[in-house]
């Protein structure tokens, strides 16, 4: 071989062995597979609209979070399946930072177990260190928890006082974007309202030590964090359903839609699946249902719409809540009885629901959220905004045979979509309300001021600075 080939031969065995050599001593490893949950450099992290990270408390109750460990150095070290840090977290009040080492490690999909390990806490003055579970007020206020199985209502105006204070607690379930997150272990949570403080939380904390002369000098935690997404399905009109949303004849008695012909209609509304407020519907194709993709009733004139319609559900699906995409027209105004939700479930017993107007249906000109309807979907045609609404209807947890529908009086109902779901899934707007000028609304400029000193100056009555007294909240 000549010595020119020997001599590059030499070059590239001493480039494959470093790479190599790098490779092997790398800390970043292969990549987390991070499906659920957001990592940060700290070890902090996010799943699903909740925050989590380990908190030291001084004695006054200030607080350094993760975000300011000072990692160590060659972390975080990651693998396919586990992220892992290390580093040190100083408390306010001063002292030598304790060491806390963190381990995220995937057991399956959507589920996590998060291990912690502190050491040198005698050396620290603090008070507790935990866990800290950050939960945003505007998703989570109103909603239920689960402690051991027991519920636990999240309220909805700010409270000063401890929600929970317990030891031994063995699983929690929390409300997440789109589902639940369950932790489980053996967990001492402290839950509490931060609006207290002015600020738009809820905070739950998992103690892993506490602080004081007799304080451990290391302390340990393991947390499992499961995710469960909501469960939802459609339930099939297409037997039912009687007009198609597309009008091409005004008043001609056969529709589709309110027979308003074709700049009134809902052919904007596109068949096929429709995810809204977590809710899975599906919208019927008329080309494959002969012309037929909703289901619309009116008790008016019975020659033209059928005041009442019964699904039968093959299989008895067991139910916790029943979802409608629907909306009204020629509704009354006020809150008036316009139809009627009847359930027979297999075991020969029935319930009924009453709908009433501008609660759990409202017209479909310019939607916009009502007690127990929110906006589902929005659209436009030659006329108007035009919108469904999303509806709750909560069951008794048992097996379902049929649903009846009745209207009453003159309102006409229009069903879109049904859906069934075993889980307990919060209305929420997936559509935001938007004010623009048109025949409602006009815009408005203000164009004088308030000469200081005169009758209409009440600066004096002001009782500043704005805010003192906490945000404005709407309870009813």
């Amino acid at each position: 071989m000549k010595p020119s080939i020997v001599s590059s031969a030499r070059s590239v065995l001493r480039l494959v062995v470093a790479t190599l050599l790098l490779a092997s001593t790398s800390h970043a490893g292969a990549p987390f597979d991070a499906k659920n949950i957001k990592m940060q450099p700290g070890g902090a992290y996010t799943i699903h609209g909740l925050s989590f990270g380990m908190a030291l408390y001084d004695f006054s109750w200030r607080c350094v979070t993760q975000k300011a460990l000072e990692t160590a150095t060659g972390f975080p070290q990651t693998a396919s399946t586990t992220w892992e840090t290390q580093g040190g977290l100083k408390s306010k009040s001063g002292g030598t930072p304790i060491r806390l080492q963190e381990k995220i490690e995937r057991l399956g999909d959507g589920s996590f177990r998060a291990t912690y390990h502190a050491e040198g806490l005698r050396d620290v003055p603090f008070n507790v260190l935990a866990l800290l579970v950050e939960m945003p007020v505007d998703s989570a206020a109103g909603k239920t928890i689960e402690v051991d199985g027991a519920p636990l209502a999240f309220p909805a105006n700010p409270v000063d006082k401890p929600l929970l204070d317990k030891r031994g607690v063995r699983k929690v379930v929390l409300p997440a974007e789109g589902g639940t997150l369950t932790l489980e272990g053996n967990l001492s949570l402290f839950l509490q309202d931060a609006r207290q403080w002015e600020i738009n939380l809820f905070r739950a904390r998992i103690a892993m030590a506490a602080g004081g002369k007799t304080a451990a000098d290391t302390a340990d935690l393991a947390v499992t964090i499961t995710y469960k997404p909501f469960q939802s399905f459609p339930l099939s009109i297409a037997s039912q359903a009687n007009r198609g949303f597309r009008d091409d004849v005004a008043a001609d008695g056969k529709g589709g839609w309110t027979d308003q012909g074709p700049d009134n209609d809902l052919s904007a509304l596109q068949p096929g699946p429709l995810r809204t407020g977590n809710i899975r519907f599906e919208v019927i194709d008329p080309a494959r249902n002969q012309g037929r993709s909703c289901l619309v009733l009116g008790g008016s004139n019975p020659k033209v719409l059928p005041s009442e319609a019964v699904l039968p559900l093959p299989g008895h699906p067991v139910l916790a809540n029943l979802y409608l995409l629907h909306a009204g027209a020629y509704i009354p105004s006020g809150k008036k009885s316009v139809g009627k939700i009847h359930v027979r479930y297999a075991d020969g017993t029935a319930k009924e629901w009453e709908i009433v107007s501008n609660r759990d249906v409202g017209d479909w000109w310019g939607v916009s959220p009502l007690p127990n309807a929110a906006v589902g979907w929005i659209g436009k045609n030659a006329s108007s905004d035009i919108g469904l609404y999303l509806s709750k209807f909560p069951l008794e947890n048992k097996a379902v045979a049929e649903v009846r529908f009745t209207t009453i009086g003159e309102a006409t109902w229009m069903i879109a979509g049904v859906a069934g779901s075993p889980d307990e899934i919060p209305l929420a707007s997936t559509f935001p309300l938007v004010i623009k000028p048109g025949a409602n609304w006009i815009p408005y400029e203000q164009k004088f001021q308030i000469q200081p000193g005169s009758v209409f100056d009440f600066s004096s009555l002001a009782d500043a600075p704005a805010g003192k007294y906490g945000r404005l909240i709407a309870t009813k």
